[in-house]
């Protein structure tokens, strides 16, 4: 966006937000809990929402649908290219992954115990 190459509609909250879950990752390191990591990875999807939503509509889709001015199409060569493409969807499968064990962990947690049976010979 300093260079004129990115409209500020984009590069902003891509930015921002960016640098609101890193410092929030090094805060939240210290006293990491399930529930802290719960919020945080909801946060780092968000951002990730928050980012894409309008690098696609100004001018990384098809057809553009906001009408920003230099458009996102800066994105599109390389290396920029690699970010959408490979670095945003790693993030967002990382995020994903990480509520998913965490919900996984928390259903093995609380699921009963297996009885075991205990066999006798005749």
């Amino acid at each position: 966006m300093a260079q004129g190459t990115l409209p500020p509609v984009f590069a902003l909250p891509a930015g921002l937000g960016d640098m609101a879950v890193g410092v929030a990752a090094l805060l939240l390191g210290r006293r990491w809990t399930p529930r802290r990591a719960f919020w945080f990875n909801v946060f780092g999807l968000a951002d990730v929402v928050v980012a894409v939503t309008p690098g696609l509509l100004g001018g990384l889709a098809t057809h553009p649908v906001l009408a920003v001015s230099p458009s996102t199409a800066a994105m599109s060569p390389l290396p920029l290219a690699l970010i959408p493409t490979t670095v945003v969807p790693l993030d967002a499968a990382l995020h994903v992954l990480s509520l998913a064990r965490r919900r996984f962990a928390i259903r093995t947690a609380t699921a009963p115990a297996a009885t075991s049976r205990s066999r006798t010979t005749p």
